[in-house]
């Protein structure tokens, strides 16, 4: 194989690492547990009105 294949595979090889790193870190950031953790916040905080005798309509 010449050296422009070899170059070639390897940009190749970087660009899938990087697409997965960006990928990763996108779903850190925005994934299933940061979600469940907001639900759950909404949750106290929806139960804490109602036990304080306050509707919000929701």
């Amino acid at each position: 194989m010449s050296e422009s294949m070899f170059f070639a595979i390897a940009v190749f090889v970087f660009v899938l690492l990087i697409t997965g790193l960006v990928l990763t870190a996108i779903e850190f950031r925005t994934g299933s547990p940061r979600r469940q953790q907001k639900r759950a916040e909404r949750r106290r905080e929806k139960r804490a009105l109602r036990d304080a005798g306050i509707d919000r309509g929701n």
